[in-house]
């Protein structure tokens, strides 16, 4: 992009003086000329150095770093150091957190009695890292976290590593404090769609639109109906009244040939286990044979026939013998008490299963927001509360945005109602100020 007409007439007069070099240096020394004022000294490139590093990467440099720099005599060594800090993976760190504090990032539901671990919620930390590292334009960045799900066509089955983003993207919106699970009421539902409201509302319009959810607005332009017309385009996400708690809402990357690779396994497994059971069983009566054989007849016919005799088909007598002589409940557990070369052979077996069931691909998943699958081409509807209570629904809402942010003569643009209406979220203007 090319400069601004009065910045290049600037350079061309200024270049080359007190300390100018670029057409940015121009145009900052013109305007300080005329408050009387002119350049700081030159920081030594010691604290030059410092200052890039802390500034873009938020760490020092090492001493092989500063004296790298130090030593660099070429013309452009400093366009060469900011360079090289961009390139950095610790500028995606040191700036990426700043998004993450406006989404609200935790590695836990944030509930004080329902604290649980987000086992995949750094994904999303790891996402905008690298959304920031690779230079992705701030558009799709808001895109891919507000309507990922909805950028794939199909379903959410082998997914690519694109699709795989857009998944890990839309964390952006499970940020918001969650503490419900099936035993939790409506309030504590309606407060996690509240809270995920305020997150969106914050970072992409640079206000809180919280106080409409009960009310208009007092001292902004923003109605209740608004705020509603907002809750619309996620409810389809958030159905309260079809609620899906935390652990309900991953997404598995499973691939169809990982699970038809976990079902080969699977066989190979059953195959040991089968070898394992028949032999155990093989041990088993191997031992109550020994046993049957302290006894003389027609007590041993006895104990045989009480020990082959279903549980629920025993008589009381027969009952009472099992009960008499303990040492004929022989099984897989107690196997050691009778033959422990048997007993190790059999736990042998686990081993053996366990180094074959390390084949099984290991199944990953996405801490995502998606749409209830549930209700295929349907969205719930949205009706406005009064004074913000549930069990007060008045008139029915369309999703939408703030009336203040839309043309005049155009009115609010609503989104269409359909489970389709996040996208046209990033096309909403923001406020003027």
């Amino acid at each position: 992009m090319g400069l601004p007409a009065d910045l290049t007439s600037v350079g061309s007069r200024l270049r080359g003086k007190e300390r100018v070099r670029t057409e940015i240096d121009a145009f900052v020394l013109a305007r300080l000329k005329e408050k009387k004022l002119g350049f700081a000294t030159d920081a030594d490139r010691l604290t030059l150095v410092r200052r890039v590093y802390l500034d873009l990467l938020g760490l020092p440099p090492t001493f092989e770093q500063a004296q790298a720099f130090i030593n660099d005599k070429r013309d452009d060594a400093y366009e060469r150091l900011i360079d090289d800090c961009l390139e950095s993976p610790h500028y995606g760190e040191r700036w990426g957190r700043h998004w993450l504090d406006v989404s609200g990032y935790a590695d836990s539901e944030g509930y004080t009695n329902s604290d649980r671990v987000r086992p995949y919620a750094y994904k999303f930390r790891d996402y905008v890292i690298q959304a920031f590292n690779d230079d992705m334009p701030f558009d799709r960045f808001i895109q891919e976290q507000i309507a990922g799900d909805e950028m794939i066509v199909g379903p959410l089955k082998n997914l690519g590593p694109h699709q795989v983003q857009k998944l890990v993207a839309t964390g952006f919106l499970r940020m918001a404090a969650d503490g419900t699970g099936e035993s939790d009421g409506a309030v504590s539902r309606n407060q996690v769609v509240a809270d995920t409201i305020k997150i969106v509302s914050s970072a992409l319009l640079g206000l809180s639109v919280g106080c409409a959810q009960c009310h208009d607005h007092r001292y902004d332009p923003i109605s209740q109906v608004d705020y509603y017309r907002i809750r619309a385009v996620f409810e389809p996400g958030y159905d309260w009244k079809s609620w899906r708690n935390p652990s309900q809402r991953r997404v598995s990357l499973y691939t169809d040939a990982q699970r038809a690779a976990r079902a080969e396994v699977q066989k190979e497994v059953d195959v040991v286990n089968k070898e394992k059971t028949a032999k155990q069983q093989k041990y088993i009566q191997e031992a109550l044979e020994k046993e049957y054989a302290r006894y003389d007849e027609p007590l041993r016919s006895e104990m045989r026939k009480a020990k082959t005799t279903p549980g629920s088909k025993q008589t009381d007598k027969q009952k009472a013998l099992l009960k008499k002589y303990p040492n004929l409940n022989v099984n897989g557990g107690n196997l050691y008490q009778y033959n422990s070369k048997h007993a190790d052979e059999i736990k042998a077996y686990a081993p053996r299963i366990a180094k074959i069931r390390k084949k099984i691909p290991v199944e990953d998943f996405v801490r995502a927001l998606t749409e209830n699958i549930g209700k295929p081409g349907t969205a719930p509807k949205t009706f406005l509360f009064h004074r913000g209570d549930h069990r007060q629904p008045r008139q029915e809402v369309a999703p939408g945005g703030l009336t203040v942010t839309a043309p005049r003569a155009a009115g609010l643009r609503s989104v269409a109602t359909t489970p389709r209406s996040r996208p046209a979220v990033v096309d909403w203007p923001l406020p003027a100020g």
